[in-house]
């Protein structure tokens, strides 16, 4: 996973939508991980973590922060219309 790294014109990179969708599986896959009936994720969940962090040098973004970035509009162009980058409220 990366980081935003939107050019100067606005435009997303191929790259930005998809670090966004990976944000919205390790979220999804983390809240399923909490149902006993998905205990397999938390080890799926565990790993992604460990991976982002040991390549970034920093923890993932909590879900309320990239939902806060997303309602500021940072994140809202990357993939406009898609509902996994811009979900329903």
């Amino acid at each position: 996973m990366r980081h935003l790294s939107q050019r100067s014109t606005g435009a997303a990179t191929p790259s930005d939508v998809l670090f966004v969708v990976q944000l919205d599986i390790y979220y999804a896959a983390e809240e399923l991980a909490r149902d006993p009936e998905h205990v397999h994720l938390v080890e799926h969940v565990e790993k992604m973590r460990r991976s982002y962090e040991a390549e970034e040098g920093r923890p993932i973004p909590s879900k309320e922060e990239t939902l806060a970035r997303r309602a500021a509009g940072a994140v809202s162009r990357l993939a406009a219309g898609s509902a996994l980058v811009n979900p329903p409220v």
